[in-house]
């Protein structure tokens, strides 16, 4: 049987692992490896006995699948090992009962110094849901649910102790001490080692901790877990073979397997969204984004070109008259008033927020009555929506939030009904602070987002 259960758990083992290579995507998966260690108690219902804290380890794999950002649904396999120990240092017992003649008579037990020490292996699957925040870069998180314990191995071990039985006769006023055949007597037990019988039983889980993004749509949790076992019946080997039945319900009882402690998991495989393909270009942060001074692949996308030319992507087009005339006239006051409301800054992000506060909304709104008025006296304006981050973390991850900042700003002015195809996002990242990195009330300025046309 327990070559059984060890062949049952490597092959869903493997199964899990093929799945990294079959159902990765990039939008929604996400498999892990973790373990996890602290204090244990293989807590008995037993009416005698003091249930000593043990060790709890545990190591496994794991997959989710995250249908949203914020939520996800897990399983995967592991294997749990578990440690007590049941302890006690005199015990006397006693109950009514009768003989084979039918006589009744008190049955009377005592004992020292008892010690059982058990060891659990349990294969355990997990069914859970995960709920984190939406933070890029640090996500709090929860995992909720129950996991299937599948019995592998108990082993016990006991300590050499003495125990002393007698029946007392109250018809007699006697206490009979050596009639063996009723099990009178006085019994040396020399410590025994064995192994017992677990039912497969149930847990109820609950893990919280910290989700860290690292490079490469890897992540690394952190967290304390805690688990709760319950139907799992088993029998203590207390005094095995020397009292009568009716002490079974003092010892024979139920195994409550109880954990806590701290978990490490690594996680990979769940990159981001993929974007549609979009005819508005994306500039790199060492781009240069000014007013009126587009690259030629974005003339392109504005421009009709003459049917008879061929359109020069290596270089840039010189205007044509008509667009020349119909530029912005550096002198026109109200023009340039209006254009320095909208390229206020959208600022007061967090360090790795990326979406649109209803505070943020209110902003953009604002800008919008402007940018609709404006559009209408000169629609050959485009709009270039800049991402900005303060210095924090690597150039990679700022240029990314950068990017996130100015598609949420974008997917709002679409909303909003300005033309997407006006709009060209842009990631600076961290490369043009509007002031020193040095405190934080710095740091949230340069967090920020920039209309600039």
């Amino acid at each position: 049987m327990k070559t059984n259960y060890i062949n049952v758990s490597l092959g869903m083992i493997a199964g899990l692992l093929l799945c990294t290579s079959v159902f990765a995507q990039p939008l929604k998966h996400e498999f892990s490896v973790y373990a996890g260690a602290g204090p244990s108690w293989i807590g008995y219902s037993s009416e005698v006995g003091e249930d000593r804290t043990g060790l709890r380890g545990l190591g496994g794999v794991g997959y989710s699948w995250f249908p949203v950002e914020q939520i996800g649904l897990s399983t995967g396999v592991e294997l749990g090992y578990y440690t007590s120990t049941l302890s006690f240092d005199s015990l006397k017992v006693s109950y009514p009962t009768t003989d084979i003649d039918g006589n009744r008579y008190e049955f009377r037990m005592i004992t020292n110094k008892y010690k059982e020490k058990q060891r659990s292996y349990f294969l355990q699957i997990p069914v859970m849901v995960q709920y984190q925040t939406s933070h890029e870069t640090r996500k709090l998180y929860i995992v909720g649910g129950g996991k299937v314990a599948i019995h592998l191995q108990t082993d016990y071990e006991t300590n050499p102790s003495l125990m002393r039985n007698s029946g007392y006769y109250a018809n007699e006023d006697y206490e009979y001490t050596s009639q063996t055949f009723m099990d009178f007597g006085t019994f040396s037990n020399e410590g025994k080692k064995g192994k017992l019988s677990v039912a497969t039983g149930f847990l109820a889980s609950l893990e919280a901790g910290v989700r860290w993004q690292l490079p490469k749509d890897f992540a690394l949790y952190t967290g304390l877990y805690a688990d709760y076992g319950f139907n799992l019946n088993t029998n203590s080997i207390l005094f095995s073979g020397y009292h009568q039945k009716n002490l079974s319900g003092l010892f024979e009882e139920k195994l409550v397997p109880l954990s806590v402690g701290l978990k490490v998991r690594f996680a990979f495989g769940k990159g981001e969204k993929k974007k549609r393909k979009s005819r508005v270009s994306i500039i790199e942060p060492d781009s240069e984004a000014r007013p009126d001074d587009f690259t030629e692949e974005k003339q392109v996308l504005i421009e009709e070109s003459p049917k008879e030319s061929v359109v020069n992507t290596n270089k840039k087009e010189e205007p044509r008259k008509e667009e020349v005339k119909r530029k912005p006239d550096d002198n026109d006051d109200e023009y340039h008033a209006v254009k320095e409301k909208i390229q206020l800054p959208v600022s007061g992000y967090s360090p790795s927020e990326t979406r649109l506060s209803e505070a943020k909304k209110k902003d953009l709104d604002d800008k919008v009555n402007l940018l609709r008025d404006l559009q209408k006296k000169r629609p050959e304006l485009q709009i270039v929506c800049e991402g900005h981050t303060d210095d924090t973390g690597s150039d990679e991850l700022n240029r990314q939030i950068g990017l996130r900042r100015a598609e949420a700003v974008k997917a709002y002015l679409v909303e909003k009904g300005i033309a997407a195809e006006k709009i060209t996002i842009v990631s600076k990242g961290k490369t043009e602070p509007v002031t020193a990195n040095d405190n934080e009330d710095d740091r949230r300025k340069n967090r920020r987002v920039k209309l600039v046309f």
